[in-house]
């Protein structure tokens, strides 16, 4: 029973919803078969009562590997591991390295052994998890047997469906991986608290999300956008009917000797306001935008006009026609069509100074403006009278920044000199940064 308090507190810790009731499900289970019996599985039972949402599966797997195991996860674990892709197993390619050709076969045992290897070289005290996992994978040569397997598709060697099943065996390898650093990191007396933090994919900056973490995201923010979308905005309007203006009574009663000679009466109308989106699409911020982009594709309904411009060292407006409800079909089509970037390096102040010149003049004062970047200049002129102004002209800016707010003003990072013009700065560096501020502005 003390086991399933703690390893429910753990995945409290990984961002897990855990009911009181829903852990009394788990030791009634538990208790309901006699541990040794062929039918008892302590996995399953535990993972029936406490995951409620498939997308938590993941994380639940790992803090059971780590809390009830406590050894070096197996390449091909039954029950916790995802089994072997029957598309990738049995095929064979020449002029591999040992890392590809088990991706592509399926069979990851030969590199268990260097994979032990690598996270004992690689895990140190004061080093982030994040950063240990990179240099575990850049010690296994993980990218480079991508890369390769990558090539072998374009050059025709590899076929479509076996590249596919490769990609998904090279995903469950990053994850064992994971959960290899992560035990290392726990022996070495690491919080469950920082361990947890990592493991909740709501809390993950964007930069280092797996692609399961990735496509888990894309569909929580289809159900946020949903939601929000049905939520229209509303203003107060003087009429004739409705409920008591009470500051406006009182108003005109204060300018005629305080003495209220006339009820004003108000109601609320909806409020769709146009909506403009400036958004970054360098590599550092890239899947950020494409997150964005998806939740404002959902919500257009809840504005008048919705415009996207992205950019990099010069604007480009979206047409409509590009946008599609899947964030990859979104960000292909931009790529395809890319016409905002000259020197391939991000230029805020020359985007701004194009931006109020050329832009400005074509918006209302009821535009609302989502500027979205990290503010990284590269060192080249600010231009804030030129954003000083495109904020002057329109309702409210606001501006979502990947970075970690720590970040902000280090190094080429300018976003506080433009920040005393916005309506509101706001650090998006994970989902549940994102959702709060979605919540809150739209």
């Amino acid at each position: 029973m003390n086991d399933v308090l703690r390893f429910a507190r753990r995945l409290r810790d990984a961002g897990l919803t855990v009911a009181p009731s829903e852990i009394c499900d788990a030791i009634g289970g538990l208790t309901c078969f006699p541990t040794g019996t062929e039918d008892f599985n302590h996995y399953l039972v535990l993972r029936a009562a406490l995951v409620k949402r498939i997308e938590d599966q993941p994380v639940f797997d790992t803090v059971y590997q780590l809390f009830f195991c406590n050894q070096v996860p197996t390449l091909l674990t039954p029950g916790i591991a995802e089994v072997r892709s029957s598309f990738g197993h049995g095929f064979k390619a020449t002029g591999l390295s040992t890392l590809a050709a088990a991706m592509l076969d399926g069979e990851f045992a030969p590199c268990q052994a260097s994979l032990g290897d690598a996270v004992q070289r690689q895990c140190q005290e004061n080093v982030p998890i994040e950063e240990s996992i990179r240099r575990v994978l850049v010690d296994l040569n993980y990218f480079g047997a991508v890369n390769s397997l990558r090539l072998s598709k374009e050059r025709g060697i590899l076929p479509e469906w076996a590249y596919q099943a490769a990609q998904e065996n090279a995903n469950r390898f990053v994850r064992t991986v994971q959960n290899s650093v992560l035990l290392r990191f726990s022996e070495q007396g690491l919080d469950w608290k920082d361990i947890g933090q990592y493991l909740d994919w709501r809390q993950k900056s964007f930069n280092i999300m797996t692609a399961a973490e990735i496509s888990l995201v894309k569909s929580y923010l289809a159900k946020i956008g949903h939601k929000l979308a049905v939520r229209l905005g509303s203003k107060r309007k003087q009429s004739q009917t409705g409920t008591i203006d009470m500051p406006l009574t009182l108003r005109q009663a204060m300018a005629r000797g305080a003495i209220v000679s006339e009820i004003v009466y108000s109601r609320r109308i909806p409020n769709k306001p146009e909506l403009v989106l400036l958004c970054d699409i360098s590599n550092s911020v890239y899947l950020f935008t494409g997150f964005m982009l998806q939740l404002v594709t959902v919500l257009k309904q809840k504005f008048e006009r919705v415009r996207v411009f992205v950019f990099v060292d010069t604007i480009w407006e979206i047409p409509p026609g590009l946008f599609n409800y899947d964030m990859q079909t979104t960000l292909e089509n931009i790529r395809e069509h890319n016409k905002c970037s000259r020197s391939g390096l991000s230029d805020f102040g020359r985007v701004f100074s194009q931006f109020a010149s050329e832009v400005l003049p074509q918006l209302t004062p009821k535009t609302t403006l989502m500027v979205l970047g990290d503010a990284r200049n590269n060192w080249r002129p600010p231009e804030v009278p030129s954003f000083r102004q495109i904020c002057a002209g329109v309702k409210r800016t606001y501006w979502l920044n990947p970075l970690a707010q720590a970040e902000w003003g280090k190094d080429d990072c300018i976003i506080k000199q433009y920040a005393p013009y916005c309506k509101g700065v706001f650090a998006c560096s994970c989902l549940a940064q994102l959702e709060q501020v979605a919540r809150k502005i739209l």
